[in-house]
């Protein structure tokens, strides 16, 4: 299989890759809510990732992280480890956890439910 066509099988997500399917190094962490996700948006170095079973990782670009965030992940947002789909827009929410990559540096990865 061509590397580059990876995609998210199953949830949750075991492992990270780039949009050439290359693995990247992290471990993964804390489930996170929204004030945690702040700080770390105030940190300033963190990333967004969606996982979406059956479509490859989407890297959310750094120039776009605080629209994501008000636009896509507030509204969304699991808190708890139950949702319900009906009880967010679009019957779809987010499970947000912290990966720390090899350098220390944070990844939200947002594993998505529908």
């Amino acid at each position: 299989m061509d590397p580059s066509k990876r995609i998210v099988t199953g949830l949750p997500l075991r492992a990270l890759w780039d949009s050439a399917g290359r693995d990247v190094p992290a471990t993964r962490g804390r489930l996170l809510g929204r004030e945690a996700i702040g700080g770390l948006l105030r940190a300033g170095t963190v990333s967004f990732v969606v996982a979406d079973v059956g479509q490859p990782l989407r890297w959310i670009a750094p120039g776009e992280r605080y629209a994501f965030w008000k636009r896509e992940l507030q509204p969304h947002l699991c808190e708890g480890e139950i949702g319900t789909r009906e009880d967010y827009p679009g019957e779809y929410f987010y499970f947000a956890t912290e990966w720390r990559l090899h350098t220390g540096d944070p990844v939200v990865v947002l594993e998505k439910e529908h």
